[in-house]
């Protein structure tokens, strides 16, 4: 009895440590970089309503986002978007994001 109760508390803190893969009920979740290369890749290939996961790293690109999508860092200290020189690092030209 001991060991199914226990067995039963290891399931339930899998269950809570485990990220979920969609955190909107809205949309997917796509990851940067193991769906796709780049931040600008990802936001291409979304969605609106899509959730974009980018992880530690410094990615060399500017950005625009041109639809309502959610777009989530790993941690500012670790998610690093250095622009290429020229224009805006991240240009948003959609209402909602």
């Amino acid at each position: 009895m001991r060991r199914i109760i226990l067995i039963f508390w290891i399931l339930m803190l899998l269950g809570v440590l485990t990220p979920a893969e969609k955190l909107d009920e809205s949309g997917n979740v796509i990851r940067v970089p193991e769906d796709y290369p780049t931040i600008q890749e990802a936001i291409n290939a979304a969605d609106p309503g899509d959730t974009i996961l980018v992880a530690p790293g410094t990615y060399n690109e500017s950005i625009t986002i041109d639809k309502q999508i959610t777009l989530i860092g790993e941690g500012k200290e670790n998610t690093i978007i250095v622009g290429r020189g020229v224009g805006d690092v991240i240009y948003i030209s959609s209402d909602g994001v």
